[in-house]
């Protein structure tokens, strides 16, 4: 079942999403912070990653078989530029890992765990919420027509 949600909606969610564990992760990064309260925010984005995903139509998670030329070409596209994006994440994060040292040190294993978490999240996000913020509304007589389930 694919859920509608307006484009502006969807890149509300997607800002949402980001502006929950971004900033988390690099707090953790920077200064520490206890487990329970990064991986709170990140299990917050993970449930808003599952609403993207079935507002998007699960066209991100769906094989190539299920999927028609233009949904494969917009597929192909937002995994190029959300890996790309992601390479840019990591090199920023290694750089503030070696700019900064953390605050408390008997932390810095809890530190890095949180990066390595964020990235293994982001690396899911990344084409889905590309997937949320880039694709257009559905025309109206697709809204309006009943679905074949």
């Amino acid at each position: 079942m694919t859920l509608f949600l307006p484009r502006a909606l969807r890149r509300l969610v997607v800002l949402a999403q980001w502006l929950v564990s971004l900033p988390l992760v690099l707090w953790a990064l920077l200064f520490g912070l206890p487990t329970w309260l990064w991986m709170g925010g990140l299990a917050l984005s993970l449930l808003l990653s599952v609403w993207l995903d079935r507002a998007t139509g699960r066209v991100v998670h769906l094989g190539h078989a299920r999927l028609d030329e233009r949904q494969r070409a917009f597929k192909a596209h937002v995994y190029f530029r959300a890996y790309r994006a992601l390479c840019l994440v990591i090199a920023a994060l290694v750089a503030i890992c070696l700019l900064f040292e953390p605050a408390t040190p008997p932390t810095s294993t809890e530190v890095y765990r949180a990066a390595f978490v964020f990235l293994l999240f982001a690396a899911g996000w990344l084409p889905l919420s590309l997937t949320a913020w880039l694709e257009p509304d559905p025309p109206t007589e697709e809204l309006s027509r009943p679905s074949k389930a």
